[in-house]
């Protein structure tokens, strides 16, 4: 099975990609440009989308929420990215944590991952990058299943 279309909205639109719950999702950046590219990708997907600025206002949303996965910057006003993936590690080792690199050092992005972050994306953030973010995290927490057409299944029986 493939995709169809470019993004994951195009693919659950068209049915290829069927979300199977709603999946609460933290942006942790004080870039807008960052936020607006997250948001406009996230947009008309089945996501319950919380925004913090810094590491403070991440903390107290993490308090009262469960996101599946924090796409965060790795500075912000207040702090890194680093103290913030510590501490959800240690609370929540499975939650996906992402790194929005807009250093673009490749010393921190082995760093990010040495310290557990699942991806790292490169800044200006790419649609096809947030995507992919995005259909992990999916199917880590069985929130994605695929839509095999009807003559897939057929030729699958048939060859059974």
């Amino acid at each position: 099975m493939h995709l169809t279309g470019a993004t994951v909205r195009e693919n659950v639109t068209s049915g290829v990609l069927r979300m199977q719950k709603l999946l609460p999702v933290l942006i942790v950046s004080c870039r807008p440009e960052n936020r607006k590219s997250l948001l406009k990708v996230f947009d008309g997907l089945p996501l319950n989308t919380y925004c913090a600025s810094n590491l403070v206002q991440a903390r107290e949303v993490l308090s009262k929420h469960r996101p599946a996965v924090v796409f965060c910057e790795e500075r912000l006003s207040d702090g890194s990215y680093r103290e913030l993936l510590s501490s959800v590690h240690a609370s929540s080792p499975k939650l996906r944590f992402v790194v929005m690199l807009c250093t673009g050092e490749w010393e921190e992005y082995l760093e990010a991952l040495h310290l557990g972050a699942a991806e790292v994306i490169r800044c200006p953030l790419e649609p096809t990058d947030i995507d992919m973010a995005l259909i992990h995290t999916m199917h880590d927490n069985g929130a994605l299943t695929w839509n095999a057409p009807a003559q897939d299944d057929q030729t699958l029986v048939d060859r059974v």
